[in-house]
């Protein structure tokens, strides 16, 4: 992040510690998190088989499946935590990531020039989402506190407001000086993040402009849907009156679908939900 900085006009800029700091523990408990989900895979990967072999009534006498189910549980037990001290640290990791891709579309020229604005674009795409996941990822407010929630709920629209009107200068007449407008607010956003200021992620002095504009938050929408075509996926299984293995295989197979159709890279998030509906 240093460097993107450096190459989008910030060259006098450090690093504050805790803000590396922040960086530095996302990617560690990344890594876990990731052995976390694929404890989570291996995990319903053998219990479906268990499930299957109990109702076919097959025997199978493969010691295989036992040991994963085990180390699968024993895994997921050890890295319980490790999702949820990711998603802490979410924000400035995704602030991070849209810096360096500010930089490198600073730096582009020619044909590369537009594919280098794109993922400007999608990587803030990104950072919209966490900065509304921001009040509940950094465990800072109990759930039934309402009136904080709204309050930060309201702040993020406005964060969320100021960087769309500075992505709009992308298609203006200076796209490198929008570029690190953008790169700024990112930074400035990521600090807060870093240090939990959830309320304060931009001062007022630069959302001040835009507290009239209402940014809503599909998530929940785009959770529902996910839920929908699993729910139909399910549905349809039992009319066409497919295998046991091959209905849990299309019904998996519809929900990672659809959370990649609807969440894009975060589509991971909805594994806790595929692990509720089949256990349910």
């Amino acid at each position: 992040m240093q460097r993107a900085l450096c190459d989008v006009g910030y060259a006098w800029i450090v690093l504050p510690l805790h803000l590396r700091s922040a960086l530095r523990a996302y990617y560690q408990w990344r890594r876990k998190a990731t052995f976390h989900y694929l404890c989570r895979i291996v995990l319903g990967w053998c219990l479906t088989i268990m499930v299957a072999v109990e109702v076919t009534g097959e025997n199978v006498n493969s010691p295989v499946v036992v040991i994963l189910f085990f180390l699968a549980i024993y895994g997921g037990i050890f890295t319980y935590q490790a999702p949820s001290r990711m998603r802490q640290h979410q924000l400035v990791a995704e602030c991070a990531a849209a810096v360096e891709a500010a930089a490198a579309a600073a730096q582009a020229c020619g044909s590369d020039r537009p594919g280098a604005i794109h993922r400007v674009s999608m990587a803030l795409q990104t950072v919209e989402r966490a900065i509304f996941r921001a009040r509940r990822s950094h465990r800072t407010v109990a759930r039934r506190r309402r009136s904080r929630h709204a309050a930060l709920r309201r702040h993020a629209e406005t964060v969320v407001a100021t960087l769309r009107a500075a992505e709009k200068e992308l298609d203006g007449t200076n796209p490198n000086r929008a570029l690190e407008a953008l790169a700024g607010l990112l930074l400035r956003i990521a600090g807060s993040s870093a240090a939990s200021r959830t309320g304060v992620l931009l001062p007022d002095s630069l959302t001040g402009p835009y507290e009239h504009i209402r940014v809503r938050d599909f998530e929940l929408l785009r959770t529902a849907g996910v839920v929908l075509m699993v729910l139909a996926a399910a549905a349809a299984v039992v009319v066409l009156d497919v295998p046991d293995i091959a209905a849990v295989t299309i019904i998996m197979g519809v929900g990672v679908l659809s959370a990649l159709a609807l969440f894009g890279v975060a589509w991971t998030k909805m594994l806790a939900l595929f692990e509720l509906m089949k256990s349910g």
